[in-house]
């Protein structure tokens, strides 16, 4: 599972980002040879037949800095992968959780000092009262099964997914952006894929799934109805750039529920990816992956 690339140019390096030469040195550990395209592996998983040392690989988010890094080691090697797109960017949304994510890596001199800003401004905020309970009561645990997780991340991702709600989040994230005088618009430019360039994908035999439309980070949490909007938009959107309907998908920050996999049954997905390895008892909707940060860790 792969997000993020840097090649200091266009995409400068970022808290998990990998380059091109790291990017390759993963292909060459594992073994470009067990890595299959994107199609067999799928056709395998989906008939049962996947052996042990069968791989496939996985790009999240649909980021352009993914097209710009990864996909020429792809070509160079002759590999597919599987892209798993969110569809807000596609119609003249702006999916600010990139934006924030840019923001936070790009305009401080650490995330820690990032993380220090926000903590700050938001015990400062009118939602003080409850930001300071939620990381005096911060549970230790927290996402502890994301090794690469710092107690800065895991912090930072309490009050955002658990604490705050969306829109107090966002209120907190602009009061730091203006302070830095960029906009969000600004943070927002050349970020992700275009249209043009999933049907490039596509015509090169890679596949392209969903990932919901505006990416929550806590799906499992929101009612049915929602959950049935952000996957049945993201289908349909992308059903008409692609001219063909998707059947693969990725769980947006690992968070799902039985209702989140019968709303993609009933869509007609048949794979979905989960984020890390931990569940060994799955269905073809909850497959496996391993992250990328972890392998460069190895």
């Amino acid at each position: 599972m792969f997000h993020y690339f840097h090649d200091g140019l266009k995409h400068k390096p970022s808290q998990g980002s990998i380059s091109k030469t790291q990017f390759e040195n993963i292909l060459k550990k594992v073994g470009a040879e067990k890595i299959l395209p994107a199609k067999e592996w799928a056709h395998k998983a989906e008939k049962g037949l996947l052996e042990r040392d069968d791989i496939c690989l996985t790009f999240d988010d649909g980021l352009r800095c993914q097209y710009d890094v990864a996909l020429p080691v792809l070509r160079k090697y002759k590999l597919t992968a599987f892209w798993f797109v969110n569809s807000s960017t596609l119609v003249d949304e702006i999916g600010v959780l990139e934006v924030y994510r840019r923001f936070r890596n790009e305009f401080f001199p650490s995330i820690n000092a990032f993380y220090d800003n926000f903590f700050s401004t938001a015990l400062k905020s009118p939602y003080g009262r409850a930001v300071y309970k939620g990381l005096s009561t911060f549970p230790t645990d927290y996402l502890s099964e994301f090794t690469f997780y710092t107690e800065g991340d895991r912090k930072f991702r309490y009050l955002r997914d658990k604490v705050l709600k969306p829109k107090e989040y966002e209120e907190i994230m602009n009061i730091l952006i203006q302070s830095k005088g960029v906009t969000i618009d600004e943070l927002a430019k050349g970020l992700w894929l275009d249209k043009d360039q999933l049907c490039e994908l596509k015509d090169e035999e890679h596949i392209i799934g969903i990932h919901s439309h505006s990416h929550p980070t806590e799906m499992a949490n929101l009612p049915y109805e929602e959950q049935q909007v952000e996957y049945k938009k993201n289908f349909e959107i992308l059903s008409n750039i692609l001219q063909e309907k998707p059947f693969t998908m990725a769980h947006p920050c690992n968070s799902y529920s039985a209702n989140t996999l019968k709303i993609l049954h009933d869509i007609g997905i048949r794979l979905g990816f989960r984020s890390n390895m931990l569940k060994t008892n799955y269905v073809l909707l909850e497959l496996p992956r391993q992250d990328s940060t972890l392998l460069i860790t190895e």
